[in-house]
């Protein structure tokens, strides 16, 4: 993967050799995670997390927030519990992507990762179509992106910013209404 060597080589070159070590063992984990998964583009999954990362790093962020852009998505695809990233990454990296973790629709109400439920529920949220699943679309972004600007660490609301660019960089696959809102959540949530 190109990428991944060009991704590995600017870690090495910014990075002292603990800093490096670390960002592989995430990648490495993200990578087992994200292994089957492929996006709506037809990519491997993987291909999301390496770019966010690399927005990051190029940015000028440090290894900790480098780390949580490659696990941003682990808890919400891959059903990772925080206090395993929490063992392998630290506290802040696990808080982080809890709080970068969209939350499940169960029983009419949106539960947060914090939460126990969240690991024993199906999402809901993944059944709806049409209008429904739109307004829904809404609702949990009105309950998400708050928590996200509340957080104790700037290091979500940045990985979130970098996550919907390039979301909106690969989003023209999608309908032209989809892409609308898409642009919309960057323009509109990311940037408050």
């Amino acid at each position: 993967m190109k990428n991944k060597n060009k991704f590995l080589n600017e870690v090495k070159e910014k990075f002292n050799r603990n800093d490096e070590n670390k960002i592989n063992e995430a990648l490495k984990f993200a990578e087992k995670v994200h292994k089957e998964q492929r996006r709506d583009t037809g990519e491997t999954y993987m291909s999301h997390p390496l770019k966010v990362a690399s927005y990051v790093m190029e940015a000028g962020f440090n290894a900790q927030t480098v780390i949580t852009a490659l696990l941003h998505d682990v808890i919400e695809d891959g059903n990772v519990e925080p206090k395993e990233l929490s063992k392998k990454f630290g506290k802040n990296v696990s808080r982080s992507v809890v709080c970068l973790t969209k939350p499940k629709l169960y029983e009419g109400k949106w539960i947060f990762a914090e939460s126990s439920k969240y690991f024993n529920c199906k999402d809901e949220y993944r059944k709806l179509v049409g209008e429904e699943k739109v307004k829904k679309y809404n609702e949990r972004n009105d309950v998400y992106y708050p928590k996200i600007y509340e957080s104790d660490s700037f290091i979500p609301f940045f990985v979130k910013i970098f996550d919907n660019i390039h979301n909106v960089e690969t989003c023209e696959i999608h309908h032209s209404k989809k892409q609308l809102r898409t642009a919309r959540i960057v323009a509109t949530k990311s940037l408050l």
